[in-house]
């Protein structure tokens, strides 16, 4: 191993001092556990959008409404840029921070859209008006089988309805 910096010297002694230094470390280590979570929580909230939980699906519905929430989620988080203005200036606004106490600028991003859904439309359309069109898809999509699920989740078979009422027992 080459030595690139000599142990005693004063760039070395400067080095160690910025790279040890105990409140960096200390902010070091809940800066690697810090993971922030917002764009997961709007993938979240486009699926529950797409289908609420009160409501049941069948497997291939759930499927192709989660590519619909990927879909829209990639066009409206993902590839969504700043907002600019006539000139071509990046759009900001100026909000107060309650934890620095300081007015600090904000990015604002383009509105969202929903292009994707005229382009999956128009080339439904162009599907029905001509079945010998063939769309390049994925086969990674279309090699999900359903999943074979058991008629009851319990562990155990259920008993006879007569059995279970005369073993019944109120707390009264």
């Amino acid at each position: 191993m080459r030595m690139w910096i000599k142990m005693d010297s004063v760039p070395f002694q400067d080095l160690s001092s910025l790279v040890l230094d105990k409140r960096l470390l200390r902010g070091m280590e809940k800066m690697a556990l810090f993971k922030h979570t917002g764009p997961l929580e709007v993938f979240h909230s486009t699926l529950l959008k797409l289908f609420p939980k009160r409501q049941a699906f069948s497997f291939q519905g759930m499927r192709e409404r989660c590519h619909l929430a990927i879909l829209e989620h990639s066009e409206n988080i993902v590839k969504r840029k700043q907002a600019t203005t006539k000139t071509g200036q990046a759009r900001f606004s100026q909000v107060f921070c309650k934890r620095s106490k300081q007015w600090v600028l904000k990015k604002i991003f383009t509105p969202h859209t929903t292009q994707f859904i005229d382009t999956l439309i128009l080339k439904v359309m162009d599907r029905r008006r001509n079945p010998n069109i063939v769309f390049k898809v994925p086969t990674s999509s279309l090699a999900l089988p359903q999943p074979a699920l058991p008629p009851n989740i319990a562990p155990v078979p259920k008993p006879p309805k007569e059995a279970a009422t005369s073993s019944f027992q109120s707390r009264f």
